[in-house]
Formats: C-alpha cells, structure tokens, sequence
C-alpha cells in the first residue's frame, strides 16, 4: 500500500522535520523513500549544489536507517531533483513514477518564501489523489527520545461511506507498525438555529441516548473488522457540535501519535462536511495527521 514514499524537501530544517517519518515508515514498511527537491528556474544554474545537498542527506539517512532499524530489510533511499515550480512539480512526479504516499512538513522555508499551510502543501493536498502524511514542523508534538515515532493512531469517522476510505490505510498502518487504533465519533449534541435561546436544548435526553448507542454500535462494527486483522483497537464517543474541536481534543486525550482521516465526506445527521473539519485539523492540530482521498487499490 506504501511501496513508494516521496518526501519534499526545500532545504531548510523546518521542512527536513519530516524525515525521522519518512525514514522509519520506509524501514519498517520496506518502502523505497525517495528525497525529491526542486529548484526554481531561477536556481538552475546551482542545481549541482540542491543534488549535492540530497546526496548528502541520504548518505547520512542509510547509515542511521541501518543503525536504527536493523532488523528491517528491503528498504531504499534515493534522491531526485527537478527544475520547475514547487507544488506543480511535485504533483507531477507524484502522479507519473507511481507514487504511493507523500510525506512533508506542513511548514517549511526556502529563502524568504515558506512552505505554510495554504501554500505549497495545501496545493498538493487539494490537487492530489495520493495519501498525504503531513508533520507539523513547529507545534506541541515532540518526538525526543521516542524509539518509535507512531504508536496510538486516532481514526476519526462520521459514519459516511467516504470518510471509511481511511479505515485500511490506518489499520495496514497500525498493523506494520504495531501501533494501536482509536477509532471517534461524535454523536449529535444539538443543533442551534440562528436566533434560538441557547439555553433551549433541541435534542432530548432520549434522542441524545438513542444517538449515542447507534454511533457506538456503529464503531463496534468497524471494531470489529480490525480487530479481526490482530490490531488493538478501541472507540470513544462524545457527544458535540464541533467535529473538528472535538477530534483535536480526542487527539490529546488519547495522546495521539497519528491522526488518520478522509478529506471528504458528508454526514447527513451530523451536517458537517468532512473536508472542512480536516482542514480546520490541518490549521489547528499538532500531531501529524495523514489525509486519505480515495479508496485504496
């Protein structure tokens, strides 16, 4: 499922937050990982020196790989550097050498430009099919002193047959990395019209019961079937208006290494569309969230 990684990296040290990811998924996934830089037109005169940079991360990336994960085997590092613009020709690559996953940071540097939120991977996230592993560069995250950087995965759900795409990407993941699942979701708290008393519940406290079991009978099910592939698995369920406020919290609570979710789906009972609550995850959260699109092949 995640034969081929790309990793984009700009130079800067805000955007090589993402290797330490990068580099333990291709080890213990038996990965090819694939360093990919590009240079603006205007730098193509120096591209020798942006190779000569990948080079020497990934000379130094094997010999930490083969330090840190011995027991590993049939993995591959290997770099590649393109001339054009950052998003387009990351896409591009992605798209044309079989790409399976991309990991980046969510904010990186080059010069005086950064790779934000919004920029050059919200592009990417919004233009393309493939799974993408987003590390937060700075954020309450740490990874210090950790000997496996994933072991507790938060799957969000909202009961649409779209956001269960995300479902084999967390459990292949949570199975090769021996992590665990925790699979949310939120159960309709209520639902406020403008220029309602606040204080006036619109949901009964049988409706909210009723809403309740179905969303954990509901995850039991998905339960269920993973637990059937030998992954520890567990559900919370909370009841809320604010889907994307309520996983970030989930998230702590949990203490989430992973947060795995679709960026698209509609969920008629809760009225939140899906993509909306990802991106607020995206802007918001500290923990390194992979956002799924399609189905797996």
């Amino acid at each position: 499922m995640f034969e081929r990684i790309l990793l984009p990296l700009d130079g800067s040290h805000l955007a090589e937050a993402a290797i330490p990811y990068g580099a333990e998924l291709a080890a213990r996934l038996s990965s090819e990982l694939i360093l990919f830089h590009v240079c603006a037109e205007e730098h193509q005169p120096y591209k020798n020196m942006h190779q000569l940079y990948l080079r020497e991360i990934v000379n130094g990336l094997e010999r930490n790989m083969e330090k840190s994960f011995p027991r590993c085997e049939d993995w591959a590092v290997r770099s590649e550097t393109v001339v054009g613009e950052a998003a387009d020709a990351i896409c591009e690559y992605a798209e044309k050498n079989n790409i399976r996953l991309i990991v980046m940071a969510a904010h990186g540097g080059s010069g005086l430009k950064y790779w934000a939120v919004g920029s050059v991977a919200d592009k990417v996230v919004r233009a393309i099919d493939i799974p993408m592993l987003l590390i937060r560069a700075k954020g309450g995250h740490t990874i210090e002193g950790k000997k496996r950087l994933i072991n507790r995965v938060l799957l969000p759900l909202d009961g649409s047959d779209t956001s269960e795409i995300a479902v084999p990407y967390a459990g292949e993941l949570a199975k090769r990395l021996k992590a665990s699942i925790t699979l949310y979701r939120m159960a309709e708290g209520r639902f406020l019209p403008s220029g309602f008393d606040e204080s006036a519940p619109l949901a009964t406290a049988p409706v909210l019961a009723v809403e309740e079991k179905q969303v954990r009978t509901y995850l039991t099910r998905i339960e269920r079937i993973l637990r059937q592939k030998g992954i520890p698995v567990t559900h919370r369920v909370t009841q809320g208006v604010d889907a994307a406020a309520e996983i970030l919290e989930q998230g702590e609570k949990t203490k989430a290494d992973l947060v795995v979710m679709a960026s698209r789906g509609r969920s008629k009972i809760l009225r939140w569309v899906f993509g909306s609550v990802a991106h607020k995850i995206l802007f918001e959260g500290d923990s390194p969230l992979l956002l799924v699109r399609k189905a797996p092949d």
